[in-house]
């Protein structure tokens, strides 16, 4: 994946209102641009597309589909202009939105086409939902091959769009295709900050390189927040890099060995910063060993040990806490507590807590 140098451009971007959304140049021949998991936060959506097919003809149609509807639900209107020629055409019950054509594989070496898509009111449910694509070809030095062809579509669904797929009637999309989607930001956008980062409770599907979010576990009542920058150049699967937020965690007052284990679940696996406590109390005056440890994913144990010695008198209260930086977790941390046997004692206000260094 090859990306652009984002900050140059971000005056401008907040200036007029328009956030990166998606950005993907295609470092080999694939079927389709497929974006998914779209934010609804923003008013329009407008797409920008440079592309060429691999198929063995002179062009190919481009189309859009949304939330991976094919069924017979888009009606469109074409508009083309080829030397002095116009023509127009119709076309109902369609299974993808046409936006236009591009130079495929048998057009002239370093031909594409570009396109610019407008998508109001995308993530609103009242209307059906439409379009309007702009498309420029140029297949040959053949009079007539250069075009500009204007096209309109209708998808008769009124659901939020939450998935664009973008694709060829025929074939692969080359290498070197390259789609960009922007989020029209309607709202006040005067400071950067707020115009370019999302707060979302799902990470984006398509990240691209030096994209922000917040990460959160719920937009109404969120329990933790995570400040997050998708870096590409991280050699490892976690590549979003946690730059502020607040731990997530769990505590319980209640006593072991009645409720003997405690556990966190991570929201997603990545590489996190463990930390755990409790309070003891003893009950007798023996010689007395309360330990906690953490089990990560049902493997990997961080122990932890506390040892009272026999001076000390019955009702001596303690804390222990241990701290274990860089852990690996896919999905859960649990923290087991533990008296010697023969003892008289117990452990309370366990907790655990867990934050991020990196994220897959």
């Amino acid at each position: 994946m090859s990306e652009p140098y984002w900050e140059p451009l971000a005056a401008s971007l907040v200036s007029s209102g328009l956030v990166k959304l998606y950005d993907l140049i295609l470092p080999a021949a694939a079927a389709n641009f497929d974006i998914t998991s779209l934010t609804q936060e923003y008013a329009h959506l407008r797409l920008i597309a440079q592309l060429r097919g691999d198929n063995a003809s002179l062009n190919v149609g481009a189309y859009l589909r949304f939330n991976n509807d094919s069924g017979a639900n888009y009606n469109g209107q074409r508009l083309a202009a080829g030397a002095a020629t116009v023509t127009a055409a119709e076309a109902l019950a369609g299974t993808g939105a046409h936006i236009g054509y591009c130079a495929a594989g048998s057009a002239g070496a370093g031909r594409a086409a570009i396109f610019g898509v407008d998508i109001p009111n995308y993530s609103q449910a009242v209307f059906h939902k439409q379009l309007v694509s702009l498309n420029n070809r140029n297949d040959s030095d053949t009079t007539a091959q250069t075009d500009i062809e204007h096209f309109i579509s209708n998808w008769k669904n009124t659901a939020a769009i939450n998935r664009i797929t973008l694709y060829p009637n025929s074939g692969n999309f080359a290498v070197g295709s390259r789609c960009t989607l922007y989020g029209l930001d309607t709202r006040s956008v005067a400071s950067p900050a707020s115009a370019l980062i999302s707060v979302v409770t799902s990470l984006p599907a398509s990240p691209y390189d030096g994209q922000e979010v917040i990460l959160t576990d719920s937009l109404t009542a969120p329990t933790y927040s995570w400040r997050l920058i998708y870096l590409a150049a991280i050699t490892d699967a976690y590549k979003w890099l946690c730059i502020g937020g607040d731990a997530k965690s769990v505590r319980v007052e209640t006593d072991y060995p009645t409720n003997p284990a405690l556990s966190l679940s991570v929201p997603r696996p990545g590489i996190y910063n463990l930390d755990h406590g409790a309070t003891w109390y003893l009950l007798d005056t023996t010689s007395t060993v309360y330990s906690t440890d953490l089990v990560v994913d049902g493997a990997g144990s961080y122990a932890y040990y506390l040892t009272r010695g026999t001076a000390n008198t019955s009702g001596f209260m303690g804390a222990s806490a241990g701290h274990q930086p860089g852990v690996v977790v896919a999905s859960t941390i649990l923290q087991r507590t533990g008296i010697n046997t023969g003892t008289i004692g117990r452990i309370e206000r366990r907790w655990i807590k867990a934050m991020p260094v990196r994220l897959s």
